[in-house]
């Protein structure tokens, strides 16, 4: 299975936090806005670049699994809305998941 984000069918990269080789990459739709950060555990606002149809982006590398980040939006900071986990409840800091550094602990299940 592959580790790079795969694109929508819309032309736009997944939203959330999309782990990869070169870190985690960062897509949230924020239209009404000029300006969006990504906040991870407390550290230095990252800006994102705005992208067509009201989407911005970004790519931080040393970004992993396990850390809690939020978006600047206006000043505030606000979970992200496609959060794989959100820990605290839907107003906390959302967490990056590795969705392919799950392990299972059901084996022989066949679905339903």
């Amino acid at each position: 299975m592959s580790s790079r984000p795969e694109k929508l069918v819309t032309g736009h990269p997944p939203l959330g936090a999309v782990v990869g080789p070169q870190g985690a990459v960062f897509n949230v739709w924020a239209p009404e806005h000029r300006e969006v950060a990504v906040v991870i555990d407390g550290q230095s606002d990252v800006p994102m670049a705005p992208q067509p149809g009201g989407y911005f982006t970004a790519t931080i590398a040393d970004a992993r699994a396990g850390q809690r980040y939020w978006f600047r939006l206006a000043r505030v900071l606000r979970p992200d809305p496609a959060s794989r986990f959100q820990p605290d409840g839907p107003f906390g800091p959302s967490v990056i998941v590795d969705p392919h550094e799950y392990r299972w602990h059901v084996s022989g299940w066949a679905g339903a």
